[in-house]
């Protein structure tokens, strides 16, 4: 529920619904070493590719999806990873497809839906980001 809600309107809500049990107010404790930031390719596949050392942390809180690529390590899971990048990056032109969609597709939205600040030749056009 957070960041919506601190921890003492999230157990109040749930208690509610009579679910609180289901649930952890303790906060996390602070990682006792820093994260090691990525800079290479060749370090994030080493990472992505060492389940053994770098594991889904979440995997076993996961039970109900357990067999969705991102909730586990399962070989299922790494089974749908792998056919999910074949479907993205697989195909002939795939990125430069994608780039091209999104491309005009932000064209098309930021026409739609700007409007123009000002007048004449100091005017821009807006997008309200937290409406849109």
């Amino acid at each position: 529920m957070l960041p919506f809600f601190t921890p003492a309107r999230s157990k109040e809500i749930v208690e509610k619904q009579g679910i609180a049990y289901l649930f952890s107010f303790t906060r996390p404790a602070r990682p006792t070493l820093p994260p090691v930031p990525l800079f290479t390719y060749a370090g994030l596949t080493t990472v992505l590719g060492d389940q053994k050392s770098f594991w889904v942390p979440w995997a076993p809180h996961m039970t109900s999806i357990s067999t969705f690529m991102l909730a586990s390590d399962k070989p299922e899971s790494a089974k749908q990873k792998h056919d999910v990048g074949e479907a993205i990056y697989g195909q002939k032109d795939a990125l430069k497809d994608f780039e091209a969609y999104a491309i005009k597709l932000t064209h098309e939205l930021l026409a739609k839906k700007s409007h123009p600040v000002g007048h004449g030749a100091s005017a821009v056009n807006v997008v309200d980001i937290v409406k849109e």
